[in-house]
Formats: structure tokens, C-alpha cells, sequence
């Protein structure tokens, strides 16, 4: 995802915390310090809803494990990390850890964040030979990729630090994901909470939808982009209520 899928996952997180997980994101999101990276965050990736980018901000750094590299033409069968699912759990048994310091999780918590929107973005849990859809040029500048990671172009990228206003359109898109795709009818989706699981999904998307309906060096049809988005906005709310349910299990 880019940089506002990310936080669109964040935010609708944040509305489905409870009290207690609310205080400990909050709490460890103004902790600037990332000990395994080395690299403190910025005015750019310090609040609750930008702190999902950090590890975007800070590469090279895990360059590597931000996706899983399963291959499309097989049977989805999961390939041995490291990936973003092996990175994934090791940072929520930081999270989980009482012996961790404060600086340590606040580092988890940010990787959490990010790897959970990175599992629901289908190109980032298949491998079809071109680089997750880098590879995949469309016409002008896009790839595959970036048009996935965009919602299907419908997700533009937000100046940070946010202003008020762009807050604001943080909040009002998240709460568009949350009525468009409400946690009732997701609600038994929503309470798996293997990352596993979820790259499954992911791998299936990439199969089904995502290489099906667009040509190289063409723009995507209206139906393609509809697709996308569909899938797109329905998988922002949907990690965002998973990470929630993370957050509170651990937090709370």
C-alpha cells in the first residue's frame, strides 16, 4: 500500500482499539527511537496514523521483508522466510514481551502497522517473475504495482506531517472503508488473526484478479479499476480491523 492506504488501515484500527490499546499506540507512537533500525523517526512518521509509513521512510532498512515471495503458477504453498510474515511475528513477540524496553516496541509497534497493510495488498504476496507487478509496466509511469498499492489511483498521496485538514481526510476515508465494508459482515474474516492466513488471501487475489483483465503498456479498463478498488478498499478495512484485534489481544 502507499502511504495513505497505510494510514487508512491505521485509522480504522484506531476506531475499533479499546481504551487501553488506544494509550499504548498513542504512547509508544511518540517514542521516536528504532534500536534494530537505528534510525529515529521524523516529524513525518511520529503520530498514531503516520507511524504505519515508517518503515517505508527508513529504506533500504528490511528492504526485504515487506512481502512474500509465493509463486503464482503454484499452489500457493508458502515459501521459508525471512518475509514480512516470519518479520511479522517476531515484532509481535516484541510487542508481547514484558521484558522489551519501551524503545523496542515502540519499533514493533510501528512494524506491525506496516506489515499489516503490506498482507493486504495482494503484490506483496505472490511472485509472478516481475518484482510484484514492478516489473509489470502499464502506460505512462504506473506499473502493477503502484496502481495496487494506490487502491486502483484512488488513494493520493497526503504532504506529511498532516495538517488538520488532511487529518481530517484521513478520518473521513477510513469511516467511508468502515460503512462501505462494515466489521459485522466481515466480522468472522476479521477475527483470523494469522498473517498466514492472510497472505493466503492475498496470493489468491493476485491469481484471480490481479493479473487477469490488464495488458502490459495499456491503461487498465474501467472495469479492471473498479475491481481493484472494490478489493482494495474491502482489504484497507479489513486489515484495519485485524490489526486491531492484534493491538487489543496484546494491550488490553
Amino acid at each position: 500500500m502507499n502511504a495513505l492506504g497505510h494510514m487508512l488501515v491505521a485509522r480504522v484500527a484506531w476506531d475499533h482499539l479499546t481504551p487501553a490499546a488506544r494509550a499504548a499506540v498513542e504512547r509508544l507512537s511518540s517514542n521516536p527511537h528504532n534500536p534494530g533500525a537505528g534510525k529515529d523517526c521524523t516529524d513525518q512518521d511520529n503520530d498514531v496514523y503516520t507511524a504505519a509509513v515508517w518503515m517505508d521512510d527508513v529504506r533500504p532498512t528490511y528492504r526485504d521483508l515487506h512481502y512474500v515471495n509465493t509463486p503464482l503458477e503454484g499452489d500457493g504453498t508458502l515459501p521459508s522466510g525471512p518475509n514480512s510474515i516470519t518479520f511479522l511475528n517476531q515484532n509481535l513477540g516484541v510487542l508481547r514481551d514484558s521484558t522489551a524496553s519501551e524503545d523496542q516496541k515502540a519499533e514493533a509497534l510501528r512494524i506491525t502497522e506496516h506489515l499489516v497493510g503490506d498482507l493486504h495488498q495482494p503484490l506483496h504476496n505472490a511472485d509472478n517473475h516481475d518484482h510484484g507487478g514492478n516489473d509489470f509496466k502499464l502506460n505512462g509511469r504506473d506499473n502493477l504495482h503502484s496502481f495496487w498499492d494506490s487502491g486502483g489511483k484512488q488513494w493520493s498521496n497526503l504532504k506529511r506531517p498532516l495538517s488538520g485538514p488532511d487529518k481530517q481526510q484521513v478520518e473521513r476515508l477510513a469511516a467511508q472503508l468502515e460503512k462501505q465494508y462494515p466489521l459485522e459482515k466481515y466480522r468472522i474474516d476479521a477475527t483470523n488473526l494469522q498473517p498466514e492466513d492472510w497472505s493466503r488471501e492475498g496470493w489468491e487475489l493476485a491469481r484471480d484478479d490481479v493479473y487477469a483483465g490488464v495488458t502490459p503498456g495499456q491503461a487498465p479498463s474501467p472495469e479492471y479499476t473498479e475491481r481493484a478498488r472494490h478489493d482494495m478498499s474491502r482489504e484497507a478495512a479489513l486489515g484495519g480491523y485485524r490489526l486491531a484485534g492484534l493491538l487489543n489481544q496484546i494491550f488490553t
